[in-house]
């Protein structure tokens, strides 16, 4: 009977934190696809980096990017953390992938795109609901790959360097790139405050 809840408790656990992958991914993806995207801002990380790739060569999606360049780091790092974490960031990583480009279309055929004038309160909710859904994603015991999965990898080679600042230098080189890209220095100040925003939500949550 006591083996038989332990093994209820482990099924419940393990169904808890995929719903949690899917709710948080969810909401990540709905930030990215509502508010980051239509107003030209950048998000940090592979995401942030697929968005303005998309920008430049519409043909290649932004959840097709980001998971094409999340396999490399998947292949390299299982080994390291371990399957079960790998299995659920995979998992998370391909719904963010598949509802970023879902609600893309929906937001197209649609036009429920945030396009208000006020940038701001687009850089502020989008920052949050982004910081929000990574949050729920990481009580999920898993990440959305990209930038956290390489931060821990690169820790083990440079252990002198925290994994937070690791992320925060790859999070402003793609920010600087997105005023490049978008030709404009405005989208790099909103994409700072998004990033920002977003670590705060993270670490609330």
């Amino acid at each position: 009977m006591k083996a038989e809840k332990i093994k209820l408790k482990r099924v419940l656990s393990v169904m808890t934190q995929y719903f949690l992958c899917i709710l948080g991914s969810f909401l990540y993806a709905l930030a990215v696809s509502v508010f980051v995207t239509p107003l030209k801002f950048a998000a940090g990380g592979v995401t942030g980096l697929g968005i303005l790739v998309n920008y430049a060569f519409p043909v290649i999606s932004t959840g097709m990017f980001v998971f094409a360049a999340n396999v490399p780091l998947f292949l390299i790092s299982w080994k390291k953390f371990g399957f079960r974490f790998i299995a659920r960031t995979v998992f998370a990583t391909a719904l963010v992938s598949v509802f970023i480009d879902i609600l893309a279309l929906l937001g197209e055929k649609y036009g429920w795109f945030f396009q208000g004038e006020e940038k701001l309160v687009g850089a502020i909710f989008g920052g949050i609901i982004a910081g929000a859904g990574l949050g729920i994603v990481f009580l999920g015991g898993a990440t959305t790959g990209g930038l956290d999965i390489l931060a821990r990898l690169l820790k083990l080679k440079f252990p002198h360097f925290s994994v937070g600042r690791l992320i925060l230098i790859c999070d402003f080189a793609v920010v600087l790139l997105s005023g490049f890209v978008y030709k404009s220095v405005e989208s790099i100040l909103y994409s700072i405050i998004i990033v920002f925003l977003s670590s705060l939500a993270v670490d609330y949550i």
